[in-house]
C-alpha cells in the first residue's frame, strides 16, 4: 500500500514538473514574442522618426520630396513583410500623410494666390500672365511629383482646375487685347480727322489772305465803263487780282488784272 502511495506521488510530482515546463515554455515563447515585437515596434519608429526630423529639419524643396520618396520605400517594403505590424503601418501612414499634406497645402495656396477675382474688371495684362505664368508651373510642378504627392486622380483634379483658370486668363487678354486694337483704330481715325480739319481750316485762311490781297489791289479803270468785278485766283506765283469791263463803240470789253500788273 505504501508503495502504491509512493508510486502515486511520484507521477503526481512528475505531471506538475511537467505542467510547469510547458507553462514555462509558453510564457517563454510569449515572452519571446512580445520582446521580439517591442524591439521591432522600437527599430521602426527610430526610423520614422528620423524620416521625420529630415524632412521638418530641410528648407530645401527637393530634399523634402526625397525623404517623401524614401519613406513611402520602406513603407512599401515594410507592408510586403510576413506579418506587419498595425502600430507601425499607423507611424507610416501618419507621417507620410503630414509630409504630402505639407506639399498639397503648397498646391492649394498657389491656385488660391492665383486666382483673379472679378477678371472682367481688370485691365492690367501684366497681372494676368504673371497669374497665368504661376499656375502654368504648378501643373508643370504637380504632373512631376505625381504618385509621390498624390495619386493620378488626386493630380487631375488639381490640373483641371488649373486648367480652367489659365482658359478664362487668355480668353481675357485676347478681350483686352482687341479692346485696345479697337480704341487705337478710334484714336488713329480721330487724329486723322482733326489733322484733315486743320488742313482744311489752314487752306481756307491762306485763300482769304490772298482774296483780301486781290481785293484791296484791284479796282475799276476809268473811261467808259459800266460796271466792274473783281477776283483772285492763282495760279503758281502769278494770280488774279481782278476783271473790268469797258463799253465803246466796238461793245463791251473783258480785262482780267494780274499780280504782276498784266
Amino acid at each position: 500500500m505504501k508503495n502504491i502511495i509512493l508510486e502515486n506521488k511520484k507521477k503526481f510530482v512528475i505531471i506538475l514538473i511537467a505542467i510547469l515546463l510547458i507553462i514555462c515554455a509558453i510564457v517563454g515563447v510569449f515572452m519571446y514574442h512580445k520582446y521580439q515585437r517591442q524591439k521591432e515596434l522600437d527599430t521602426y519608429t527610430i526610423q520614422i522618426t528620423t524620416y521625420h526630423d529630415s524632412f521638418s529639419n530641410t528648407d530645401d524643396r527637393s530634399k523634402k520630396i526625397e525623404v517623401l520618396q524614401n519613406i513611402s520605400k520602406d513603407f512599401t517594403s515594410y507592408n510586403k513583410t510576413d506579418t506587419p505590424l498595425n502600430e507601425i503601418i499607423q507611424q507610416y501612414n501618419d507621417e507620410i500623410g503630414t509630409m504630402k499634406s505639407y506639399f498639397t497645402s503648397e498646391y492649394e495656396k498657389t491656385i488660391s494666390d492665383n486666382t483673379l477675382d472679378n477678371l472682367e474688371e481688370i485691365t492690367d495684362k501684366e497681372s494676368i500672365n504673371t497669374a497665368k505664368s504661376n499656375l502654368s508651373a504648378l501643373a508643370e510642378t504637380i504632373t512631376s511629383e505625381t504618385d509621390t504627392v498624390c495619386t493620378e486622380e488626386e493630380a487631375l483634379t488639381y490640373t483641371d482646375s488649373i486648367n480652367t483658370l489659365i482658359t478664362s486668363y487668355e480668353n481675357r487678354i485676347t478681350a483686352i487685347e482687341e479692346q485696345e486694337k479697337r480704341e487705337a483704330e478710334e484714336k488713329a481715325k480721330k487724329e486723322a480727322e482733326e489733322e484733315a480739319k486743320r488742313q482744311a481750316t489752314q487752306q481756307a485762311s491762306s485763300s482769304n489772305n490772298y482774296n483780301s490781297s486781290g481785293s484791296s489791289s484791284g479796282g475799276s479803270s476809268s473811261g467808259g465803263s459800266s460796271g466792274g468785278n473783281t477776283s483772285s485766283s492763282s495760279s503758281g506765283g502769278r494770280y488774279q487780282t481782278g476783271t473790268s469791263w469797258y463799253e465803246d463803240e466796238n461793245g463791251r470789253t473783258e480785262y482780267q488784272e494780274y499780280s504782276d500788273g498784266s
